[in-house]
C-alpha cells in the first residue's frame, strides 16, 4: 500500500529520513548557525531551526554538513515553505541544483 502522505505531497524525488548536524547561512547572517536536516532528497531538505531566527520565504540559505566519512558538503537554495512551532521553525529549502545521486548516497 502506498503511503498516503507521499501521495498527497506528490514529491517529485523520494525523501529519506535523516538526523544530520547542519550549519546554516542566511541572507542576513554574518556566521553560521546551527540547526536539524530531517529529511532530505535530490531537491531539498527540511530543517529544524531555532525560533529565534527571522526565517523569510525567498531568503537564500546555504547549508554545510559533514559525512560520516568526514567529508564536508555545500548545498545552496531557498526557503520555500515555514512551519512554526512552539520552539522551533522547520523550514523546506529547496536547492538550487539537484544532488548527484553519489553525494545523496553520503548524506542518509
Amino acid at each position: 500500500m502506498q503511503n498516503p502522505i507521499l501521495k498527497e505531497n506528490n514529491r517529485s524525488w523520494q525523501r529519506f529520513n535523516v538526523l544530520l548536524k547542519a550549519k546554516y547561512f542566511l541572507d542576513d547572517f554574518s556566521w553560521y548557525r546551527e540547526g536539524v536536516i530531517i529529511d532530505i532528497s535530490r531537491q531539498g531538505v527540511s530543517i529544524n531551526l531555532p525560533i529565534e531566527e527571522k526565517v523569510v520565504l525567498g531568503n537564500s540559505i546555504i547549508l554545510e554538513v559533514i559525512t560520516k566519512q568526514l567529508e564536508s558538503i555545500t548545498m545552496k537554495g531557498e526557503i520555500v515553505w515555514i512551519k512554526q512551532f512552539e520552539k522551533a521553525f522547520l523550514v523546506g529549502v529547496r536547492f538550487k541544483k539537484l544532488l548527484d545521486f553519489q553525494l545523496l548516497g553520503k548524506l542518509h
